[in-house]
């Protein structure tokens, strides 16, 4: 199961938040994706260093309310930065 929920380019490259299922459990993977030359289709950037991660599903609550403050902060124009 995978379903796209957000992408967007940046600096030649896609990047796609999505839910995704590995081993019959479900997590958030937010992933970088290059350009196939041949084809031109996106696909993930693999190996070791690759810029990406997984959010498991105890975490979720905490990035959505993470996100939604700096969002409200960055409409207030006023940015709290953490130490």
């Amino acid at each position: 199961m995978s379903g796209l929920v957000f992408e967007t380019e940046y600096r030649g490259h896609l990047w796609r938040v999505e839910l995704s299922e590995f081993d019959g459990r479900r997590r958030l993977s937010i992933w970088s994706h290059y350009r196939e030359r041949q084809t031109g289709e996106w696909r993930p950037c693999g190996g070791r260093g690759t810029p990406g991660f997984i959010v498991q599903p105890d975490e979720i609550d905490e990035l959505a309310a993470t996100v939604s403050a700096i969002a409200e902060q960055l409409r207030s124009n006023v940015v709290v930065l953490a130490a």
